[in-house]
């Protein structure tokens, strides 16, 4: 064979191809505010950079939540992050009702259409051009988050209290499809850390737009705020009827406080076949399991799997539990 090429041929490496297509992204950003989408969460960010008086409404279009600020913060050097949870991530796990116990005299509160959070933000001292050199201050406390209370309270304060003196803020946000809103009056509460409870005290001007599916509200402070329902709203159950429909398969009928539910059970799982209401699209002729279909009912504002405290003392009497058994 042949000696080899004392100098081999340089090999190039070759480009990498260019992408027909740029991918997808769902952040949008601006030089003020920046928006992601997720489908278990949207999250916004607005940087008060022009500090005008005359700026008083922010929306973030992509989140479709809009708030008005009062000209305290739009004199501030502040940012607000919004973040619109699809579920409830600050509600703890009761623990199990003790049995025969006492019911309470309202009936605990439920989250519809997830958790809408909204935080005030402190920014860090701005840079400073000196001679072409950028300059920043760095402390041990400059790359830390700094959240501020809103109205701003002292440390030892009680962190229920609501100043009635305070510029209440506006805000509005879209509800999810699937949310069965309640009618008549709705309640929007915020929620307190410390207690771990929501609070329904000085929200105000609440309002709802069917055709939109826009729940509008004025809140006393900065929070984690939701729209509540109580927890009882369909109890007590008027009627229920399970009929055979087959072989291994029978239909249940519930009748609750203002739903007519219709379902059919089997092997397969369990198919919900009535309400027909454009809510519950998703669910309807969908074998699923009880399980699930049960819980998707609770994420549309349908509680049917209520416990014994979860209802209001004088609306129903609970079964006694060593009768029961």
């Amino acid at each position: 064979p042949p000696p080899p090429h004392p100098h081999p041929p340089l090999r190039l490496p070759l480009a990498p191809p260019r992408a027909r297509h740029a991918p997808r992204t769902p952040r949008r950003a601006s030089a003020d505010r920046t928006c992601l989408t997720q489908p278990s969460c949207k999250y916004g960010l607005w940087v008060n950079l022009a500090k005008n008086p005359r700026v008083k409404q922010l929306d973030f279009a992509e989140l479709r939540i809009a708030t008005e600020l009062p000209k305290s913060l739009a004199l501030a050097s502040v940012a607000i992050r919004a973040i619109h949870y699809a579920a409830d991530r600050l509600t703890p796990a009761r623990p199990p009702p003790l049995p025969n116990a006492l019911l309470d005299a309202h009936a605990p509160l439920m989250t519809l259409g997830g958790v809408l959070s909204v935080e005030l933000l402190g920014l860090p001292p701005p840079t400073k051009q000196v001679k072409g050199w950028t300059l920043r201050q760095l402390s041990e406390d400059s790359a830390a988050l700094a959240r501020q209370n809103y109205p701003a309270r002292e440390p030892d304060e009680d962190p229920t209290k609501v100043s009635s003196t305070g510029p209440q803020i506006r805000f509005s946000y879209v509800l999810p499809e699937h949310v069965l809103v309640p009618e008549g009056e709705q309640r929007v509460g915020w929620w307190e850390a410390d207690s771990q409870k929501w609070f329904l005290n000085g929200v105000a001007d609440v309002g709802y737009e069917p055709e939109s599916r826009t729940l509008s509200f004025l809140t006393p402070r900065l929070a984690s705020v939701a729209l509540l329902q109580p927890m009882d709203l369909e109890l007590p159950y008027k009627k229920w009827l399970i009929t055979p429909d087959g072989v291994s398969r029978c239909r249940l009928v519930l009748q609750t406080q203002r739903f007519l539910l219709e379902m059919e059970v089997e092997a397969r799982g369990v198919t919900l076949r009535a309400p027909r209401l454009p809510e519950l699209g998703a669910l309807l002729d969908t074998p699923m399991a009880p399980t699930r279909l049960l819980l998707r009912l609770r994420e549309c504002g349908l509680h049917l799997c209520p416990r014994d405290d979860d209802c209001a003392a004088g609306k129903a009497a609970p079964k006694l539990t060593d009768f029961e058994r």
